[in-house]
């Protein structure tokens, strides 16, 4: 891939330097019970003056891998980079199980018909908007394993990740998942150079990395 697709457009992949690959700028969680709050942030000015601190470090690019049901805001985070001159990037997926929409209804869909869904936002933008994800992720095990349902997730966003090229993020805190979700990426064919598995800080032992 000869370029970056940013929430403003494509970008030569020799313009970007300095790059932070895991933020949330915009983000809403709650579990599907409703009990449980998570960070809620939508400051924009706030957010603004943030992004204008990352660029006088020299930063130069921020992927947001904020996914579907968790305060996704495609127009509010190509605002920002317009404000800010920095180049953003959106995600596109799913959380973890605790975390999926209901209105998606993942549990009565085929493997196809879900990646069928990331294909469309890659290819056409996201919800109407016309800004199109730069990366598939965070893809996401709630726990140790990756639960019957995240699975077919995870095999979705392989089967976009190989349809798309994009690259894929995935979500693994604090446990070992991320060795079962390059096992699932591998069976589907997917160039594991071009997955990375998130939050492997949470988890710093040499044998596991």
């Amino acid at each position: 891939m000869s370029h970056i697709q940013t929430v403003t457009g494509k970008v030569p992949v020799d313009a970007i330097g300095l790059t932070l690959p895991h933020e949330h700028l915009f983000l809403t969680m709650w579990a599907n019970n409703g009990q449980e709050p998570m960070l809620q942030v939508r400051d924009e000015a706030l957010l603004l003056s943030e992004l204008e601190a990352f660029r006088t470090a020299g930063g130069t690019c921020l992927v947001d891998q904020t996914p579907r049901g968790c305060g996704r805001d495609p127009a509010g985070v190509k605002r920002l980079a317009e404000s800010s001159g920095l180049f953003l990037v959106i995600g596109c997926g799913w959380y973890t199980e605790p975390f999926y929409p209901s209105a998606d209804e993942l549990e009565r869909r085929s493997v196809d018909s879900i990646a069928t869904q990331l294909l469309a936002e890659i290819e056409e933008g996201v919800d109407g908007t016309g800004i199109k994800p730069g990366v598939i992720g965070e893809i996401g095990a709630a726990q140790g394993w990756i639960s019957p349902l995240e699975e077919r997730v995870h095999r979705a966003a392989a089967r976009a990740q190989l349809g798309s090229g994009l690259p894929l993020a995935t979500h693994t805190l604090f446990h070992e998942a991320g060795l079962a979700q390059l096992d699932l990426f591998a069976e589907e064919g997917v160039d594991l150079s071009r997955v990375c598995i998130g939050h492997c800080d949470s988890q710093p032992y040499l044998d596991y990395c």
